[in-house]
């Protein structure tokens, strides 16, 4: 909940940011996941259509859309399948940790 929150209160600026092997996210739009999955934060739980969920260490948050850095706004299921993202990769956090 504190993860999609952040997101929403600095959305549309200056924006909800994290990292994947490096290279700058920003997240346009969330929701809560409704599993209670425990895992790493960061780690990528599941693929689904166009959507990219997350674990937040309790629980999860669904990446439904991301703007790779010179690249449009896209779903998080296209990014996470252009990225070939699997099950257990992690993002490496934004710039102030979430």
């Amino acid at each position: 909940v504190a993860v999609h929150n952040h997101a929403r209160a600095v959305t549309p600026w200056p924006g909800a940011t994290t990292r994947l092997a490096g290279e700058a996210l920003v997240v346009k739009r969330t929701r809560v996941a409704a599993e209670a999955r425990v895992a790493d934060p960061g780690t990528v739980l599941e693929v689904s259509g166009p959507v990219l969920r997350v674990a937040c260490g309790v629980g999860a948050v669904d990446l439904l859309e991301l703007r790779p850095a010179g690249r449009p706004t896209m779903s998080g299921g296209d990014f996470a399948r252009g990225r070939r993202l699997m099950p257990g990769a992690r993002f490496d956090g934004g710039a102030n940790g979430r």
